[in-house]
């Protein structure tokens, strides 16, 4: 295989360079939710007599943000027990939530986007379901990651018994960059020892 000319050498470290410091630049700026929580609280079934029919869910407040410090960490540390502003939810439908503002705690605001296919079960005494979800804040950048709702019974009372956010932070955009750039001059470099093989 032929080496690169000093051209394309040079190119080609000009480009990773720039794109070096888009990377560490965006890195810098980006200021991505962390962490995991979890919330309690009570909600009451609609339209059925048990979990395995019930056709909505209407949540009662307050609820809490976990009090077990375990379960509160990275933006959310340091939440154990804190009250979390629910929005006003009746006749909730777990299938189909999107786009829904579901909570707020920490500054931190939690919006149900959609639910992931295969995660719904659904029983007499347990219900439970993962969404994707968008999380945002005043300093944050905003954040994709997911939660994990559940609701069971217990000496006939309905109740949350978990309700994790798991927040996941994108790759750097630098990314979306460095790929064209790269493919691009190994283009052109192709096409620059073709015309020399040629002439």
């Amino acid at each position: 295989m032929k080496s690169l000319n000093k051209k394309t050498t040079a190119l080609l470290g000009v480009s990773m360079a720039v794109a070096a410091l888009f990377a560490m630049g965006s890195t810098a700026q980006a200021s991505y939710i962390t962490g995991n929580t979890g919330f309690i609280g009570s909600v009451q079934m609609t339209g059925g007599t048990d979990l395995s029919n019930a056709t909505g869910l209407t949540f009662n407040v307050p609820m809490h943000s976990s009090f077990n410090p375990s379960e509160n960490t990275g933006s959310f540390a340091g939440l154990d027990g804190q009250l979390i502003n629910v929005a006003s939810i009746t006749n909730f439908n777990p299938l189909t939530p999107a786009p829904l503002s579901f909570y707020t705690v920490g500054g931190i605001t939690v919006t149900l986007e959609s639910y992931l296919a295969g995660t719904f079960t659904q029983t007499v005494n347990n219900l439970g379901i993962t969404y994707n979800a968008l999380l945002s804040g005043v300093g944050f950048d905003t954040t994709d990651g997911k939660v994990n709702f559940s609701v069971s019974t217990t000496d006939g009372i309905l109740f949350t018994n978990s309700g994790t956010v798991s927040a996941s932070t994108p790759l750097p955009a630098a990314i979306f960059f460095v790929a064209p750039a790269l493919g691009g001059l190994f283009g052109w470099s192709r096409r620059k020892s073709n015309a020399s093989s040629v002439a």
